[in-house]
């Protein structure tokens, strides 16, 4: 009986040796996917920094790298970057100590308002302090009102402004990222301090923030990256002021028909935004380098919330102020100008009027911006998806040599500046493609593989989260039932997966819907997307329509989190 139980047991194990590997074809299909949508776009950009005038040549680097703005808006950006991340520790550290570990009346709530910054698309958030605090801003204007003064108090224009918001965006990253790593933590470091008389101010400062502190140098690093990568706000707040950052000037740069190489020139400004995301990873990884940050052992984190205790009420006003300062009142600005029939007029009821909402059903611009944005945000989605899908299973279910290269390749562009991998399409595809004479510049397609290239990392990590939880006894079942490899994939990992996939669905159709940095660079008559239609409104002054079609964009998005959130049970949201 032993004998036979043996037999049968190595004949199994032979059966899934043999039919468990996904054949090689599998990597190279993916592989070649992967470098026709990332690869090639950032071979070519890396090809024509070496080139100069058509021949092999570093000049354009040398002009990246002496000319005075070139290396003003270098400067400018590291100044952003820092001060963003200073700024966006100082607010997010303390917020998480005090929801992750005090149980403050309206916490709940109050975390929803202080996330809604970092749902929001950059350039919408900025637009709508701009309505705030403009030269005729409704605070402004409040404030000359009853002062009698011809000049406004502040003025958003310019670093400060740009740095402020870029403050809004980051301190939520902050707050996320330490309140997950606070909730994982041993609390047995903290209690064996309180045993010994430490108060809670001391146990924070040598326990709690030491112990934090590779969470904490995690989200500098994704400030710092996000920052000096985004293109909205500084374009919006910044260009006006000739305050120029690396996105702003490559974007220039690229329009700048009449400057000679000036896509050569564009591409090797791109190494100045890698060269400063590298030196923030060295640095970050030199400061947690030194010692030991062992947080989660064999016993549990924290989970209940301490008592709020006399001080809770005082934190919950704190928290309140700050998000009707710093949330509610931009929001109520541009509200009130997307009602305002026109800009500079004071919001009273006579002055009020649904114009600019009904106008987006009506002009033809706006209508074709919604359409052209659902139609790529569905596809791209829809697309990454599919291809996401069968990656991960690939890299999480085959033993392909090579498999985690095709992995690494997927997800590179997440970490690449938007304005970059725009850039590189269009060095990639501005010339019709050889041997088929079909050119994809100008069109749908391009900006299409410019959203494939950037999110698809989002569904092949998500994806590949949700197959590491499935075990693989039933697709053992599956095969040693005479079942095929597609069979397996399509019976047992798809209808299990149905979660990772829904879940990684929306995270690429969220962002591409109102995506602008990419876009604003490879759009063409006729293809605007909802990002470029808001941008090219309020270059055109068209306040109230810009105010009416933000308004939509921050409605799109909330609903959007919300079914995220019950589509991944929560995992994926950020309001929680």
């Amino acid at each position: 009986m032993i004998t036979s139980n043996t037999h049968t047991w190595q004949r199994r194990e032979r059966v899934l040796e043999r039919k468990s590997g996904l054949s090689p074809g599998w990597w190279w299909v993916g592989l070649l996917v992967v470098m026709i949508v990332t690869g090639y776009p950032l071979l070519q950009l890396l090809l024509k920094i070496l080139q100069f005038d058509g021949r092999l040549s570093l000049e354009s680097l040398h002009v990246a790298f002496t000319g005075k703005k070139y290396l003003t808006s270098f400067l400018n950006t590291l100044y952003v970057g820092l001060l963003t991340t200073t700024f966006s520790l100082l607010i997010g550290v303390p917020l998480a100590l005090v929801v992750g570990r005090i149980r403050i009346p309206g916490g709940k709530l109050l975390r929803v308002i202080l996330m809604i910054p970092y749902l929001i698309p950059g350039f919408v958030f900025a637009f709508a302090w701009r309505e705030l605090l403009g030269p005729v801003g409704y605070l402004n204007k409040f404030y000359m009102l009853i002062s009698g003064a011809s000049e406004p108090l502040f003025s958003i224009y310019g670093p400060v402004g740009v740095v402020l918001i870029l403050v809004l965006r980051g301190y939520p990253i902050v707050f996320i990222t330490v309140i997950r790593s606070l909730r994982n933590m041993n609390a047995g470091y903290e209690e064996a301090a309180e045993v010994f008389g430490a108060g809670s101010l001391q146990t924070m400062r040598t326990i709690t923030l030491p112990l934090m502190l590779p969470s904490i140098s995690g989200a500098a690093i994704l400030v710092f990256s996000s920052s000096i990568a985004n293109f909205g706000v500084p374009a919006i707040l910044g260009s006006p002021e000739g305050f120029y950052v690396l996105t702003t000037q490559i974007y220039s740069t690229i329009l700048s028909y009449g400057l000679d190489n000036n896509l050569n020139i564009a591409a090797s400004l791109s190494l100045y935004l890698i060269a400063a995301g590298l030196l923030f990873l060295g640095l970050q990884s030199r400061i947690i380098s030194r010692r030991s940050y062992v947080v989660v052992t064999g016993k549990g984190g924290r989970t209940d919330l301490a008592p709020p205790g006399p001080e809770g009420w005082v934190y919950t006003l704190v928290l309140s102020l700050m998000g009707f300062a710093l949330v509610i009142l931009p929001l109520v600005a541009i509200g009130l100008s997307s009602i305002t029939r026109a800009y500079g007029l004071m919001p009273r009821f006579e002055n009020f009027t649904l114009k600019h909402f009904t106008s987006l059903l009506t002009d033809t611009f706006t209508t074709t911006a919604l359409r052209n944005s659902f139609f790529l945000a569905f596809l791209s989605a829809t697309l990454c998806t599919i291809i996401g899908f069968l990656i991960a299973v690939v890299t999480e279910r085959s033993k392909i040599l090579g498999r985690k290269i095709l992995d690494f390749v997927a997800t590179t562009p997440r970490s690449i500046p938007g304005t970059i991998i725009a850039l590189a399409f269009i060095l990639a595809w501005i010339r019709p493609i050889p041997l088929l004479g079909i050119s994809l510049y100008n069109t749908f397609w391009i900006i299409l593989l410019a959203y494939l290239s950037r999110f698809l990392g989002y569904t092949v990590r998500t994806i590949s989260a949700t197959l590491k939880q499935i075990s693989p006894s039933l697709e053992e079942a599956c095969l040693i039932s005479g079942g095929k490899n597609w069979q397996r994939i399509a019976h047992i990992l798809t209808p299990l997966s149905v979660e990772g996939l829904a879940g990684g669905w929306l995270l690429v159709f969220i962002p591409s819907l109102n995506e602008l940095t990419m876009s604003i660079l490879l759009y063409s008559s006729g293809k605007e997307t909802i990002g470029v239609a808001v941008f090219s409104l309020l270059q055109e002054g068209k306040i109230g329509r810009a105010a009416a079609f933000s308004i939509v964009i921050i409605v799109i998005v909330l609903l959007g989190d919300r079914l995220l959130h019950r589509v991944t049970k929560g995992k994926r949201s950020l309001l929680g």
